[in-house]
């Protein structure tokens, strides 16, 4: 976990997938990681995929500074995040 100092991987529900390098991070590859650390449940849906990953992020985005390149693939998806729930929200 190259990334991310270790005082702050504690205030992660899913460190393990932000060890991976930033530019990889994304929606699509966070639902499959997400769905895969769950147990078989009822609950696995993309919403609350998606809350989880949004809860991760806005913890991320207080690690990082604004000048960290992380920060703004941080700011990205959530941004991403907020699209898909309006379209969503829309059907």
């Amino acid at each position: 976990m190259e990334y991310i100092p270790s005082k702050d991987r504690s205030k992660l529900k899913y460190p393990d997938y932000w060890a991976w390098d930033f530019n990889s991070w994304g929606i699509n590859d966070w639902n499959t990681y997400w769905i895969e650390k769950q147990l078989q449940s009822i609950y696995i849906t993309k919403h609350n995929s998606h809350t989880a990953l949004a809860d991760e992020l806005r913890c991320l985005k207080q690690v990082y500074s604004s000048i960290h390149p992380a920060y703004d693939k941080i700011l990205k998806l959530l941004k991403e995040l907020q699209v898909y729930l309006i379209v969503i929200s829309c059907v």
